[in-house]
This record gives C-alpha cells, structure tokens and sequence, in this order.
C-alpha cells in the first residue's frame, strides 16, 4: 500500500511514474485507492486457453460500475469474473480411495 500511496503523492512523484504491478491480494480492490481504470483482471477462456485482460472500467452491468461501490466484495461474489470456480471433490475422492486401499493392504 505504501509503494502505491507513493506513486499517487505529487509531491513525491513529481514526473508522473507509473507503477504497474500484478497481485493476488484482494486489498487493492479498494476504490479510494486505485480508479477503474486502473484495475485491470485476467481471466482465461476455457475453450481457447488464452489469457483475457480487462478493466474494472471495462465491465458493463445494467448500472455499470459506480465509483463507490464495494469492488472487493463484489470480486468474490463473481461480479467481475476473474475467479474460477475448482471442483475438488475427485481429487478429495482420489486421495480418500488411495488411502483405503492402503489400509486395506494392511
């Protein structure tokens, strides 16, 4: 957050960098600290296998994106995309088979 508070601070950052950086953390869906624009998700296409990018900014919903919306919870509740869904349930199942038939040897 502070590298981030950096790159807005004119004082500080008097040319105008631009800092550009990927995360996992949820954090920096915060609209007092990054615009729209400035968030920007990935998202692969199941049936190519490329990577999509997009902005926040880009997302069009009947009443599109407000500025003071929630941007985090709305992310976790799959608003936005970006977030796949992962069915563990035959890995568990796999793992669970594999250890009663290893007791089962003994």
């Amino acid at each position: 957050m502070n590298i981030v508070n950096i790159f807005h601070n004119d004082e500080i950052n008097r040319n105008g960098a631009q800092l550009v950086f990927n995360t996992h953390n949820p954090i920096f869906l915060d609209a007092s600290l990054l615009r729209r624009d400035e968030i920007k998700f990935v998202e692969r296409n199941e049936e190519t296998g490329n990577s999509e990018h997009y902005a926040l900014s880009d997302f069009r919903t009947a009443d599109g994106i407000r500025k003071g919306e929630d941007y985090m919870n709305n992310y976790f509740v799959s608003r936005y995309g970006a977030i796949k869904n992962v069915d563990f349930a035959p890995l568990l199942e796999n793992i669970m088979m594999e250890r009663e038939a290893s007791d089962n040897e003994r």
